[in-house]
């Protein structure tokens, strides 16, 4: 089951602080960059649709000027964030565990993050196809990573539920995943089936600043095409928005929002209101009758505590 709840990059809510010399060299040598991006692959071989995830970051490698050239800051742009930055305070975090404490460091310290999509996606051939197709096209703003609604929405949603079962996982990814599925059910209308057996395996994607190796050409602008945000406000929390620091190679941050005291906000390993949200008027959940009353009670209040909170 590969996740299609995310797209993006960066928004009219943040921005993206890039080198001087930017335009002038790629941030990493063609040859070296296909050396990792085949290792890190080859990591991946087992999961269905790793492959066509690669073409795609081959291409955007390839596209690494153009897109970091629509990233630049102007020269008033670059001066109003160091004014706003003189009084950042930089905070120092503590790792709690080796392999990292969020998906972008796990990935990373495995060495998977490089082949896959913003780090820490799988993509299908349609999808990888879609998201070059808008990209090139690219005639919108940025957008942030939200639910992924194309030309096919509605028909590309879990209209009846999700049926997952486990291959060759460990009790804890079974553990987490289980726990996830338990909560996405209980705060919308998408339910979750685990079954033991299937067709085929089932994959689950689960201004001088210096980036990670490659990471460049993730960042592009995408259109509604691919992104819709359902009219609902920016959210600097949400779990699908990259934390200031999530790219970078040596902790300074690297992405900043208009707003500078939203700084620490950006990214959560927590699942946000508005991503809840979201997720409802996705799959059209508002309003529908479900079938347990006692579930529906629980949803139905859940919301409006959470509505309640946020005015």
């Amino acid at each position: 089951m590969i996740a299609i709840l995310a797209l993006l990059t960066t928004l009219a809510g943040a921005t993206v602080l890039s080198s001087t010399d930017s335009r002038t060299k790629r941030s990493i040598p063609d040859g070296e960059f296909e050396a990792r991006l085949q290792t890190a692959n080859s990591l991946l071989r087992s999961e269905r649709d790793a492959d066509n995830t690669m073409e795609l970051i081959r291409k955007l490698h390839s596209m690494e000027d153009e897109i970091r050239e629509e990233l630049e800051m102007t020269p008033e742009e670059k001066a109003d964030l160091e004014k706003k930055m003189k009084n950042y305070g930089h905070i120092r975090r503590d790792h709690v565990r080796k392999m990292g404490d969020s998906i972008a460091e796990i990935n990373r310290n495995s060495g998977v993050d490089l082949a896959l999509f913003q780090g820490d996606m799988i993509l299908t051939e349609q999808q990888a196809a879609d998201v070059l197709a808008d990209i090139e096209e690219n005639t919108g703003h940025r957008t942030k990573r939200q639910a992924f609604r194309d030309k096919t929405y509605p028909n590309n949603t879990w209209t009846n539920g999700v049926n997952y079962y486990f291959y060759n996982s460990s009790s804890a990814a079974v553990r987490v995943f289980r726990k996830a599925a338990a909560l996405w059910a209980t705060e919308t209308c998408v339910n979750f089936g685990e079954t033991y057996a299937g067709k085929a395996k089932a994959t689950l994607s689960i201004g001088e600043t210096v980036l990670q190796y490659g990471w460049e050409s993730q960042f592009t602008k995408q259109t509604e095409q691919t992104n819709y945000n359902y009219n609902i406000t920016y959210d600097y929390g949400t779990i699908m928005h990259y934390g200031a620091t999530s790219a970078s190679a040596n902790g300074q941050p690297f992405m900043f929002p208009h707003d500078i005291t939203f700084l620490q906000t950006l990214g959560s390993p927590f699942i946000s209101f508005y991503e809840k949200l979201m997720m409802n008027l996705h799959y059209k959940c508002l309003g529908r009758h479900i079938s347990t009353e006692a579930f529906h009670f629980q949803f139905c209040l859940s919301c409006l505590l959470r509505a309640n909170h946020f005015r």
